[in-house]
């Protein structure tokens, strides 16, 4: 008996795995490469994700409608920052069906991840028909049940409950679904608010306490003067820098901690706010607002956002995420109405991520000559000079043809060489 007790153990704890990962991984993927990025699809998806975030920070009854084209821009531009990532929606009046392929980071040697759904209509929640993940065709209430399990279990908030049994109802017509959602109480118990206080948990983001006070800290330091009002960004950035230095004290497990913090307050101060508190979640301040309307980065106040903003969320999240958000926001620009696309911003972009790996590796040592580098706008920004940019959709496709093409590329490593070379970085 306790032979065969040991063994059932291995089987479920060693062979169990193995075999799953077997079953699960494929050599190839099923669906072709996508695409690059249409201007589009980047309009749309950004336009899809605004309603969403609408939908689900509402209160009570909602509905949230997306057409196949829609759904199939918002995975392309998630291939921007999961660039292996593959995926097509079909929808007709008998349901909806998603398929992906994709190569899980740090498991590419393993092969694919083939996946696909089938979801039926229904006015009784979600009801998933079909689904298979590589050569495994899984039960699916199990597998839902599992998932809700698996939600609940990451986070003090219960992401897999909140998720499932918000979801009322599927309709679906050629072409489009609409979800009937149960969006909550609204405000800070909205499904919104919930379900990102449970990411920010499971992924250990909890820097609000920190964040309102490095926050308070530069608010302070504007008002009395001891920030300049105008001129270049790197003042307070380094600012920043010393504020993080000075609150980790002798504790070198709380430099990064602080200097994360410290750099999101300071986007939040000359960036915006919001999309800080997206990430990290609301925060109180007693000081007032921004007082660095007229600081800028290489005398412009657009370049200042950029490069903070993606400082701040290379350091959240990594240079995928910071980099693909900013390419797909130039393309959006780049449609007609905006500004155009600009590889002036993607420098600051690029400069900001490389800022935040920099200062990464100089925490917790390194804090004092980070903000002595930082104090100099030379020492980490490249010149923008001769950058194409403001181009729209048809002057960007006649110079680069899409994203990822060779002259895309080409641009995009030619900044990168710039950046190479400024002080921070050339040694």
């Amino acid at each position: 008996m306790f032979r065969l007790l040991f063994w059932l153990i291995v089987l479920v704890v060693v062979i169990g795995p193995i075999a799953f990962v077997i079953a699960a991984f494929e050599p190839a993927p099923e669906l072709p490469p996508s695409a690059a990025l249409r201007q589009d699809q980047a309009r749309q998806s950004k336009a899809l994700i605004k309603r969403a975030r609408e939908v689900a920070g509402g209160e009570g009854a909602r509905s949230l409608s997306a057409t196949s084209a829609e759904l199939d821009g918002l995975i392309a531009s998630a291939a921007r920052v999961a660039p292996s990532l593959r995926g097509v929606t079909q929808i007709s009046s008998d349901g909806m069906t998603v398929a992906l392929s994709a190569q899980p980071p740090l498991l590419d040697a393993l092969g694919w991840i083939n996946f696909r759904a089938e979801i039926a209509p229904s006015e009784t929640g979600l009801d998933v028909q079909a689904l298979r993940l590589g050569r495994m065709a899984l039960p699916p209430s199990v597998t839902l049940k599992v998932l809700q399990w698996v939600g609940d279990l990451v986070s003090d908030v219960p992401m897999g409950t909140l998720l499932f049994s918000s979801i009322e109802g599927v309709r679906t017509t050629p072409g489009t679904v609409t979800v009937a959602v149960d969006a909550g109480a609204g405000g800070e118990d909205s499904l919104l608010s919930r379900v990102m206080d449970g990411v920010r948990d499971a992924a250990g983001i909890s820097d609000s306490a920190d964040i309102a006070r490095h926050y308070d800290a530069i608010a302070a330091a504007a008002a009395s003067g001891a920030l300049p009002a105008r001129g270049e960004l790197d003042a307070w950035l380094a600012f920043a820098v010393n504020s993080a230095r000075q609150a980790a004290g002798d504790d070198p497990g709380a430099a990064e901690r602080e200097l994360r913090a410290a750099v999101s307050a300071l986007a939040a101060i000359c960036a915006t706010r919001g999309a800080i508190e997206t990430v990290t979640g609301g925060f109180d301040s007693a000081e007032a607002g921004a007082r660095c309307k007229d600081v800028s980065l290489l005398g412009r106040s657009d370049l200042r956002k950029h490069f903070l903003l993606s400082a701040a969320f290379q350091m959240a999240g990594g240079s995928a995420v910071s980099f693909g958000a900013g390419e797909v926001k130039e393309l959006v620009d780049g449609s007609g109405g905006g500004s155009g696309y600009s590889f002036d911003d993607v420098a600051a972009d690029r400069a900001g991520i490389r800022w935040a790996e920099a200062a990464a590796e100089a925490a917790p040592d390194g804090l004092a000559a980070l903000a002595e580098a930082s104090a100099s706008v030379r020492n980490w920004m490249p010149s923008i000079e001769g950058l194409p940019s403001f181009m729209q959709m048809s002057e960007f496709k006649a110079k680069f043809g899409e994203v990822d093409s060779p002259a895309y590329k080409a641009q995009i490593e030619a900044i990168d060489r710039r950046i190479d070379a400024l002080p921070l970085h050339a040694d």
